[in-house]
């Protein structure tokens, strides 16, 4: 059986990232066995160190992208090898975009906006009691959020220019879905889980930002994150 290590779940999800994210629903959504493992680091997407692997046999895997390369590889018998090549290109300029884009956005009003951070910090500090959290400190937290958003480019970014970074990634999005209840049609593959992955983080959440309603704005992408919630990770733990 396949164990996946992660910081555990965030609210109503199984993982506060969005790339390990992506990785539990691949499995589900292919029926892979496995069983999920709580570590307590610095949740490391956004902190420190990364500590995310996945272990399946005498394979250990390193790496929340390297993890779901490896089970599309291994696991998931060609899902995507029948998809038109135009429509694959095509998805790829909505999937990268959310990992280099989105996900930053994402970070910026978890971590440091005024209608996110006091949800979150409330979460970790109060709520979950997490002991890495704990000894780094709320004040911490946020210096090394913010140094991570300077190192990739985002350091002067202001809520205005996330939003406006996010609209046309949300915008191809809710096109590509036009009329369909998966991203091809009736049947998910690998490019809805990692779609789910990123857009559950916003979602599914129950913190009330500028990114949220900007995200609600688009019904059918809201529907397909639901859809996908409901059918392969409700009851997750």
């Amino acid at each position: 059986m396949i164990s996946v290590y992660s910081t555990g779940p965030f609210m109503s999800l199984p993982d506060p990232s969005q790339f390990v994210l992506r990785v539990l629903a691949l499995l589900r959504m292919t029926g892979v066995e496995h069983k999920p493992l709580v570590i307590d680091e610095l949740l490391s997407e956004y902190f420190i160190e990364k500590r995310r692997y996945l272990v399946d046999g005498d394979e250990v895997i390193n790496g929340s992208s390297r993890m779901f390369l490896y089970l599309v590889d291994r696991y998931t018998d060609g899902i995507d090898m029948h998809l038109p090549t135009d429509q694959v290109k095509r998805c790829n300029q909505i999937t990268i975009p959310m990992g280099q884009k989105l996900y930053w956005s994402i970070v910026y009003f978890r971590w440091l906006h005024k209608d996110g951070w006091p949800v979150v910090r409330d979460y970790y500090f109060f709520n979950r009691l997490s002991e890495s959290m704990i000894a780094l400190g709320p004040a911490q937290v946020q210096r090394q959020v913010t140094n991570n958003l300077a190192a990739s480019g985002f350091g002067n970014y202001t809520e205005a220019d996330f939003l406006d970074m996010s609209r046309p990634i949300l915008h191809e999005t809710s096109q590509f879905l036009e009329g369909k209840l998966y991203l091809f049609g009736d049947s998910p593959t690998a490019f809805d889980a990692t779609v789910y992955g990123c857009l559950a983080q916003i979602v599914l959440v129950d913190i009330e930002t500028p990114l949220k309603r900007l995200v609600l704005e688009y019904e059918n992408v809201v529907s397909f994150c639901r859809r996908f919630h409901q059918e392969f990770i409700e009851g997750y733990y």
